[in-house]
């Protein structure tokens, strides 16, 4: 994976969700992993479309997707990613005396760029759905970014938000992606996408539910937690407004043995056990929970030390890792104490 396809990758979830700084960090060996899983189909394949639903706007994409991202911020929205670039919904509340050139424009975060890195910015009416909107498209250099050393071509990110409004909402569908390669390989997909958008009568269930997460047939409490991400190997990742990432991982074999901590700890990182180097487990404990038996870990992976819990569901062959920033311990033995079976 080269320099600027990882920058790549945060760039787009920094435009799709404003976090803080080390979060992102500690995410991007799992997010670039999830861009790169998702192979581009051939220009010969048909792949039917699957429906989807935001509010009261109904869409058809692409199943092939390499990883969802949702966030019950500031209204709700979903993201799509596929190899090399990201498609997004999002809908909220117009504030008093906002306009939808406002929400456009804070979405696209140009007002925070150096001038001297817009390429290009351009905006237009359109139709969207039966209704007037808007679309802006713009172009941003991203040299500076980039490391001195890394003589790769300069980094170009494309980028289009179509907007519109309808009963007091603002609506948005957004495309995103990197060099010109990437940007006409996609460009039609979106646009597939804005054909299919239609406005319904009825409203969508919510993407989430305030302080409750989901994994698989588990529900848990977590306190603000905004953004809710999930790829196609069943890797759950949930973050909160303070920055606090909760990973859940799906665990084939139980009960754990000491290769199988190894395995664990690897497939955190989507990489082979035996490219981990020194691993050395330093504490295991017993842990209860209303879905079963389990165990509470701390390893040492090189100088980086990880705590995780290794829950086994009774009812189930199989079980999962819960990795969590230990910072927050109270947050997490609530989250463990919290875990039942969705009903």
């Amino acid at each position: 994976m080269k320099k600027r396809d990882a920058l790549f990758l945060v760039i787009l979830i920094v435009k799709e969700n404003t976090m803080k700084r080390y979060f992102l960090l500690f995410l991007m060996v799992f997010c670039v992993l999830c861009f790169s899983g998702c192979s581009q189909k051939t220009s010969d394949e048909t792949v039917a479309k699957e429906n989807g639903k935001l509010e009261q706007l109904s869409y058809q994409i692409d199943p092939e997707y390499s990883k969802t991202s949702r966030s019950i911020t500031s209204g709700e929205s979903i993201s799509y990613s596929y190899d090399g670039f990201l498609i997004g919904f999002s809908c909220r509340a117009l504030e008093p005396n906002e306009s939808l050139e406002d929400i456009m424009n804070s979405a696209s975060e140009l007002d925070a760029q150096n001038p001297d890195d817009i390429i290009e910015s351009e905006t237009k009416n359109v139709k969207v759905a039966g209704l007037n909107g808007k679309e802006l498209f713009y172009k941003l250099k991203l040299d500076s970014h980039i490391d001195p050393e890394d003589k790769t071509e300069a980094l170009i990110s494309y980028d289009t938000i179509t907007g519109f409004t309808k009963d007091n909402r603002a609506y948005l569908i957004r495309h995103s992606c990197m060099q010109d390669a990437n940007y006409q390989k996609s460009i039609g997909a979106y646009k597939e996408v804005l054909d299919s958008v239609k406005l319904e009568e009825s409203a969508a269930p919510p993407l989430g539910t305030k302080n409750i997460g989901t994994y698989d047939n588990v529900t848990f409490t977590l306190k603000n937690w905004n953004v809710r991400s999930e790829d196609k190997n069943g890797r759950v990742v949930y973050s909160t407004r303070e920055g606090i990432n909760i990973f859940f991982l799906p665990v084939d074999s139980v009960p754990i043995t000491q290769d199988g901590i190894t395995t664990v700890v690897a497939a955190l990182y989507e990489a082979e056990p035996e490219t981990l180097g020194s691993l050395k487990v330093k504490e295991r404990s017993p842990l209860s929970t209303n879905l079963g038996a389990g165990e509470t870990i701390t390893v040492q992976v090189g100088e980086q030390e990880l705590s995780f819990a290794i829950i086994n569901q009774e009812d189930k062959k199989s079980g999962f890792a819960l990795f969590m920033e230990t910072e927050e311990p109270d947050l997490y033995k609530t989250l463990l104490a919290s875990l039942k079976p969705l009903e």
